[in-house]
Parts: structure tokens; C-alpha cells; sequence
């Protein structure tokens, strides 16, 4: 994936969707983050992701493959060096990231998995 940011705005390019992110949406992107910090509500983090997600429409571009970009600009820290280590490249499907991403973030419960899975 190529990225090319400029003073306004970020653009992403990959296989699948080339898509440009006003600063406004990166800002609050990067307020949003996810660190992987002990007192972080994983479940809140993956909720508010797709509530993001879904209030963003582009004509010929799948809910999946928004999630599948901007999920990794909503890391930071020790879970945006999980992602470069362990999905980066690895992961290309949601459902498999939130298993994975749960089982290292969230390990004790995967209460509302189902719910979020098939969202």
C-alpha cells in the first residue's frame, strides 16, 4: 500500500481501493487511537472503528475493504507495532484481524465477538 500525505489531506492506494482522507477524519482518527494500553476498552475501540466506518460512504468501495485501511491508522504504539509485526501484509480479512487482534488485546473474554464479527 502506497500513502502519499499532503498538509490537507491523506491518501491511500492499494490493490483494491484508492481513497483520499480529509484532515478533519485524520485528526480524529489520530484522538481515536488505539494504544494497547492496559485501562483501554478494546471492545469500545473495535465498536467505535466500525460506527466510523459506516458513516463513511464512497461509491464502488466496500464497508470491508474501509476496515481493512483504516483499521491500522487507529493503532498506535504497542498495538500499531502488533499490526506492523503481526498483520501488516498478513491479515486481509476483517473477521481474522478481529480474532487476532482480540485474542492479543482483549485474551481473557470474547464477549461480543459474534456481534462484531458479522457486522
Amino acid at each position: 500500500m502506497e500513502k502519499a500525505q499532503t498538509e490537507s489531506h491523506l491518501s491511500i492506494t492499494s490493490n483494491y481501493i484508492n481513497i483520499e482522507l480529509i484532515k478533519e477524519f485524520l485528526e480524529e482518527l489520530q484522538i481515536n487511537a488505539y494504544h494497547g494500553w492496559i485501562d483501554e476498552d478494546v471492545m469500545n475501540h473495535i465498536a467505535m472503528v466500525l460506527k466510523m466506518i459506516y458513516s463513511i460512504y464512497i461509491p464502488g468501495v466496500y464497508s470491508h475493504q474501509l476496515r481493512m485501511e483504516i483499521f491500522p491508522l487507529l493503532l498506535a504504539d504497542e498495538a500499531k507495532q502488533w499490526w506492523i509485526n503481526e498483520g501488516e501484509g498478513k491479515i486481509t480479512i476483517w473477521e481474522e484481524l478481529i480474532e487476532k487482534f482480540l485474542c492479543k488485546f482483549y485474551p481473557e473474554s470474547y464477549d461480543g465477538e459474534e456481534e462484531m464479527l458479522e457486522e
